[in-house]
């Protein structure tokens, strides 16, 4: 007969599981959303992932993936600002290309209490068994870290209008008579989206309409985007600095935005884009101006330095989108239609 007659449940795993279960409490008692625990067998250095519940129940498709350590030797590393967690190269490797942001927690099981820190590169330093990085003292996984979880998880976007408009060019394009016009489609960026830098739906969305050869044709041109959320702001929204800021972002980044965009005397989102590079100028509409109706407040382009920079990342962009999608010979007439949209403000006395 062997010493130990039955399996030996070891003190670590006791520890383990009740670390689980205190961010289980805590991300469904205090923050009210969902925690769903990796496999054992599937675990490489993920031990879960918290699924974020907006205010009206609704589940988003929003996720933080979770590491999860506990017990007492995770808090003798103590910093000036809470406590150093240490990890191997392959696991910052690992985090590195997780496809949502990765936070990295310790539980103190006898007070059922945990901290957390994001996982983000630059904040960590190189150790002589891989890196660490800093658990803040006062960032516990409770109601407190609601507002910076939800800001790196990201703003959630209802992309069911935008399907339909999708599914509906598809529907075209796959019958006997293609389409005979551009309806536009709208994306809407909410002020959550803004206030957060965050143009992560915004830029999907391009992405998707890149995805398919008879979409990537079919609408060019025909995109126009607005933002909303500021209406009880008195400020125009190129006034506003975070707007800027995101607008300015999204033309860095997004190099099908100037391929898609919709061109025309009512469209909002490229005379948004020009407002907030220019440093425009508000300007009420005299009687004398053809075009404008009298009162009305519009945009000089009175400084080119911007709009210039502004041209710049757009046409970049538009050389790298029409190559990587090989529609080379769209590249020239898109490029005309932003040229021929800069005459017509020309001409209408340089308002926007």
């Amino acid at each position: 007969m062997s010493e130990h007659p039955f399996p030996l449940r070891k003190p670590s795993a006791t520890t383990a599981e009740q670390g689980m279960d205190s961010v289980t409490r805590a991300v469904h008692r205090e923050l009210g959303w969902i925690f769903r625990r990796t496999p054992q067998e599937t675990d490489h250095g993920i031990d879960g992932y918290i699924d974020l519940v907006s205010k009206e129940g609704y589940v988003t498709g929003r996720s933080i993936a979770i590491q999860v350590k506990a017990g007492p030797s995770y808090f003798k590393q103590r910093t000036t600002r809470g406590w150093t967690y240490n990890g191997a190269l392959r696991h910052a490797n690992y985090y590195l290309n997780s496809p949502v942001n990765v936070i990295l927690t310790i539980v103190d099981c006898d007070a059922e209490q945990c901290w957390w820190a994001h996982f983000d590169p630059t904040e960590t330093i190189e150790t002589s068994k891989g890196w660490g990085i800093e658990i803040p003292s006062e960032q516990k996984l409770d109601r407190s870290a609601k507002q910076l979880l939800e800001e790196l998880a990201g703003d959630h976007v209802d992309f069911i209008p935008q399907l339909k408009a999708i599914w509906k060019d598809k529907a075209a394009s796959g019958g006997a008579k293609p389409p005979t016009s551009r309806e536009a489609v709208v994306i809407q960026v909410p002020r959550s989206a803004i206030e957060s830098g965050d143009i992560t739906s915004f830029a999907l969305m391009f992405e998707f309409l890149a995805s398919s050869p008879e979409l990537l044709r079919e609408r060019r041109g025909a995109v126009d985007f607005t933002i909303s959320g500021y209406h009880d702001d008195k400020r125009e929204l190129w006034e506003i600095p975070e707007v800027v800021s995101w607008l300015q972002k999204a033309a860095v980044n997004i190099d099908g935005l100037l391929y898609f965009l919709r061109m025309d005397a009512n469209s909002q989102g490229i005379r948004l884009l020009i407002a907030a590079s220019g440093g425009p100028k508000r300007t009420v509409a005299p009687k004398k101006i053809k075009g404008k109706r009298p009162g009305m407040i519009y945009l000089e382009l009175e400084k080119t330095d911007g709009i210039l920079a502004l041209t710049n990342f757009l046409y970049a962009g538009l050389n790298r989108f029409t190559v990587e999608n090989d529609v080379d010979e769209l590249n020239e007439p898109v490029s005309r239609a932003l040229q021929q949209y800069f005459l017509n403000l020309l001409g209408s006395k340089r308002g926007v």
